[in-house]
């Protein structure tokens, strides 16, 4: 039988990580948002294509300046 205690704690720890990659996943899509060229993209960029997007724009955004 699972100690009450231990079943609380997973809980909560489950709970925790749930806010966590919810606040991950929001800010990748904010960041979604500050990229020209994902406004309208049939389909929603993979976090890693986000950040790679991200730097590539960055570095634009530098070179323009």
């Amino acid at each position: 039988k699972p100690n009450g205690k231990r079943v609380y704690q997973r809980r909560a720890a489950n709970l925790r990580e749930r806010k966590r990659m919810k606040s991950i996943n929001d800010a990748f899509e904010n960041l979604r948002t500050c990229i020209p060229a994902t406004e309208n993209a049939d389909r929603r960029l993979s976090k890693v294509d986000t950040l790679r997007l991200a730097i590539r724009y960055i570095s634009y955004l530098s070179n323009v300046i």
